[in-house]
């Protein structure tokens, strides 16, 4: 009974008010989020060092307002405390205005690097080309045939979001997600994802694979991505393409398949 409550797709099902990221499916995803977790080591510096910055500030200025009444203690301060003051002290004030020059030439360069790594194309087996149609995914799928890499073959196919009966729900299904016909690739082999609008603007996007390509009518645009594990991935559009927008599922299904 087990083997039956989890999806045969292997669907990564997440739970509610999610904190992280989807899991990485693919090499788009893994490097986008290697760069962020890279800038939050920079963020997380900054903060703490802002917060000490502002709670030695506030010391100090309660220090001065406690001997400014007396003379005595005005002096006494003078000698003996001014080495802990912190405002208007020029090395401070040097270090805060240096840091984030060094801050913001890691943060673009590691930004530039990855933009480059996702930007570059590769030598793609499939070409997925997705049409945004009001409201519906058309699929072109150019792959070569696994028997003989020197043929080729396509695949034409309409997807359509499938209602649910709310009454009797499959086990497994996810709402305003499943469609009748799914995208099936394969793990490992490049693909290169095509997209344009037929009708609107729209937009695939699938968050496992972190790709978000707009589907601009009279335009293509494209992103290659290399499958790193098996599974089933949802996505939506991603545009406001109409009153049935909420009704434009993506549904990649990726599979493992001995070459």
């Amino acid at each position: 009974m087990e083997n039956i409550t989890k999806n045969k797709y292997e669907v990564d099902l997440r739970v509610d008010f999610p904190i992280f990221f989807q899991d990485e499916a693919s090499n788009v995803w893994i490097l986008m989020q290697t760069c962020h977790w890279f800038i939050w080591i920079f963020l997380i510096f900054i903060l703490v060092f802002v917060l000490i910055m502002f709670i030695l500030i506030l010391l100090d200025s309660s220090t001065n307002m406690k001997y400014i009444f007396s003379l005595k203690h005005l002096v006494f301060r003078y000698l003996h405390i001014k080495g802990s003051k912190i405002v208007h002290l020029s090395r401070v004030e040097f270090i805060w205005t240096t840091l984030p020059c060094f801050f913001l030439l890691a943060i673009g360069t590691r930004s530039i690097y990855t933009l480059y790594l996702i930007d570059a194309q590769l030598g793609v087996d499939f070409v997925v080309k997705a049409l945004g149609r009001q409201w519906f995914w058309q699929y072109e799928v150019t792959t070569p045939l696994l028997s003989s890499l020197n043929n080729i073959e396509r695949f034409y196919f309409d997807s359509y979001m499938v209602i649910l009966n709310e009454q009797e729900p499959e086990l497994g299904d996810l709402r305003n997600l499943k469609v009748d016909t799914m995208l099936s690739l394969v793990v490992g082999l490049p693909v290169r994802f095509i997209t344009t609008g037929m009708d609107v603007l729209h937009s695939f996007a699938v968050p496992s694979l972190g790709i978000k390509i707009d589907a601009v009518p009279g335009r293509l645009n494209s992103a290659d991505v290399i499958l790193e594990r098996h599974g089933l991935f949802y996505g939506q559009c991603s545009e406001l393409c109409g009153q049935g927008h909420g009704y434009m599922p993506i549904a990649v299904y990726v599979q493992n398949i001995e070459m």
